[in-house]
């Protein structure tokens, strides 16, 4: 949906497929996630640094802002609950978990979820 946004709807029979939460019938997903991406897509088409490993790469450099933005959240919230010396037990385990770290460091929209759960359970 960022890349659409970005560059406009596709030219020359190349179409982008959107997942079906953002189809029109369904409309599940908010579009303020594709549009954090967006942003910097668009930067990177304005200065013409627009290559196709830097559009492919964009969304998981943006992202990995995210991942860390929780990951302090999460340090926070364990270190006031248990201590810290349990929170960095509980993160050996949490920064070695493999199907974890394989789902996290994407762009899904359910990584957000869980980085904005994290932050929110912080708040509460």
């Amino acid at each position: 949906m960022a890349y659409r946004t970005v560059y406009g709807d596709p030219q020359n029979g190349f179409d982008i497929d959107l997942p079906w939460e953002y189809h029109n019938d369904y409309r599940l997903r908010n579009t303020i996630y594709p549009l954090f991406h967006a942003l910097p897509m668009f930067l990177l088409k304005w200065t013409g640094l627009d290559t196709n490993f830097a559009i492919r790469v964009c969304p998981y450099v943006v992202h990995s802002l995210l991942v860390i933005v929780g990951d302090l959240y999460l340090w926070r919230i364990g270190k006031n609950t248990v201590g810290k010396e349990a929170t960095m037990v509980a993160f050996v385990f949490y920064l070695t978990n493999r199907v974890q770290n394989s789902l996290i460091s994407r762009p899904f929209t359910n990584s957000v979820e869980e980085i904005l759960t994290i932050v929110a359970f912080w708040f509460y």
